[in-house]
């Protein structure tokens, strides 16, 4: 009994696994996204590089934001190479208090120049922008104009200039991870959700499709009047399963090949 049973599921089992694999669907969906994994994993180095020569664009000096200064005050003295150290992503250029306020605004909204500061009093300064709100340079202004106000008190108060340098230089902070981080952790666990969400939908519809036709092919008619129910689902089941795994196979073993 045990045998019959064994020699009906392995029939079914061994037939629907053909019908599936022989589907027009089956066969462009194994295509397409073999094509989609031979593309995307053939792009991603030239994206990546990509991403690094703009990174290393950004690093170019020509690239800076153009900051015009106005030291009203007097707190730079004509040196702008502390503020400069301060906020590298700077092109600063000291500009004579003759220029009005207008104009260097005009520039602003011409282009010519990504910003303007002013410095009216040592503890008081004034920042023009196109987007001032959401410019990062404005976040890096305060604590780059605070340090020239603390190395000017530094060397009135008798400090060489040397060591008031010193003293204000930025610290070497390096920061590394150590195993995954939660990032790269939530990322895995997502896309895997994503495609088992999709291999679900993808093959629990291979087995409805396939209950649907029955009455329509002459081999599953026979199968269904000689065939135990059990034997029938289950070897529906068992077949869209290895059809599926065949899939990810391909897929997997063309991924790693690339």
């Amino acid at each position: 009994m045990k045998n019959r049973n064994f020699m009906q599921l392995n029939t079914i089992f061994r037939y629907e696994y053909t019908e599936m694999i022989k589907t027009k669907a089956y066969r462009l969906t194994t295509v397409i996204f073999a094509v989609l994994i031979v593309l995307g994993l053939g792009l991603l180095p030239m994206v990546l590089q990509g991403g690094s020569k703009n990174s290393d664009k950004a690093e170019d000096p020509g690239d800076r934001s153009k900051i015009a200064v106005v030291d009203q005050a007097g707190l730079l003295a004509g040196d702008l190479s502390l503020l400069q150290a301060s906020a590298p992503m700077c092109e600063f250029s000291l500009q004579p208090e003759t220029d009005s306020l207008d104009a260097l605004k005009k520039q602003i909204a011409d282009g010519a120049l990504d910003g303007a500061l002013v410095i009216e009093q040592p503890l008081q300064y004034a920042y023009y922008s196109k987007r001032a709100e959401t410019d990062a340079v404005a976040s890096v202004l305060p604590g780059a104009l605070q340090k020239q106000y603390q190395y000017v008190q530094m060397t009135a108060g008798g400090m060489s200039a040397e060591a008031a340098a010193q003293a204000l230089a930025e610290p070497q902070f390096q920061i590394e991870s150590v195993g995954k981080s939660m990032l790269d952790t939530y990322m895995i666990t997502y896309v895997m959700i994503m495609l088992l969400y999709m291999f679900i939908l993808m093959y629990g519809q291979l087995v409805a499709t396939s209950v649907a036709t029955e009455k329509s092919s002459r081999a599953m008619e026979l199968l269904i009047t000689s065939a135990k129910p059990n034997n029938l689902i289950f070897g529906k089941i068992f077949a869209a399963g290895l059809a599926g795994l065949t899939q990810m196979v391909v897929w997997i073993v063309l991924a790693v090949a690339m």
